[in-house]
């Protein structure tokens, strides 16, 4: 099993106040002679017309190293990978990647960075939002979640998660 990642407890606690359920951790996929480790699996359960149970999985990235491209071209990789492999075994559930606000800011609100078709969450993981995980008994402020899906340099916004297209922005808090 992977090792987590520095800002995985972040992305846990930010998940659930924002209503998820996380169902695995990580979520598991077995595929052509191959074991894969998503770092979460979640759901949350949304009031419409139709009740449907929306599914994530969500991968997550610290973008640490001293090169933002290499980073970003692992995060990629591995997102196209496992979103692949999810379209194979589980088609209702999406994929995002989990990253830093401050990456966001610094490398995939740039031109070079909307190249990449990602769907985003990202985070507050300053070390006041990790402190505040630590100290989420006392009813701090967890980090908040801004989810995102670039396409064609184009931020494409709407209210809920919708599996059947592929251009949402959720905006949570």
């Amino acid at each position: 099993m992977p090792a987590r990642d520095v800002y995985h407890d972040v992305v846990v606690q930010a998940l659930i106040a924002d209503g998820w359920t996380i169902t695995d951790d990580p979520l598991y996929l077995a595929y052509g002679g191959r074991n894969l480790y998503v770092d979460l699996g979640a759901e949350r359960d949304t009031i419409a017309a139709e009740k449907d149970s929306q599914k994530i999985a969500v991968e997550i990235k610290s973008f640490l190293s001293l090169s933002p491209i290499r980073d970003l071209q692992e995060a990629v990789g591995q997102y196209d990978i496992y979103r692949t492999v999810l379209l194979e075994l589980e088609s209702e559930r999406l994929l995002y990647l989990a990253i830093p606000q401050r990456v966001y800011e610094s490398l995939f609100s740039e031109r070079f960075g909307q190249l990449y078709h990602v769907r985003q969450i990202t985070c507050d993981m300053s070390l006041r939002a990790q402190r505040s995980v630590a100290k989420q008994s006392q009813g701090l402020e967890i980090a908040s979640l801004r989810y995102r899906y670039v396409r064609n340099d184009k931020h494409l916004s709407g209210h809920d998660i919708n599996p059947q297209s592929d251009t949402n922005l959720l905006n949570c808090f």
